[in-house]
């Protein structure tokens, strides 16, 4: 171990301990990371599940196809979507 790491120790009810590897696992972070990131107040958010991906994809193909116009108001609805995850 470094000396700069320093090792942590809790004991927690079985329940809280699969919640919290169940919300890292949706994270797609590990407990370690997860527990940090809470720890450290910064966003901790679930990873999108794949058919958010492939709605994405589809929608960025089907943008080639528009007037730039319509390209633009499209685009701002996938980077608000894009943020909402």
């Amino acid at each position: 171990m470094r000396k700069d790491n320093a090792r942590l120790e809790l004991r927690l009810s079985r329940e809280d301990k699969a919640k919290i590897e169940k919300a890292a696992k949706k994270c797609g972070v590990s407990v370690k990371e997860y527990v940090l990131r809470c720890c450290k107040g910064k966003e901790v958010r679930q990873k999108p599940p794949e058919e958010f991906w492939q709605i994405l994809n589809y929608l960025y193909n089907y943008c080639d196809n528009m007037d730039e116009e319509e390209r633009m108001q499209l685009a701002e609805l996938i980077l608000k979507l894009q943020e909402a995850f």
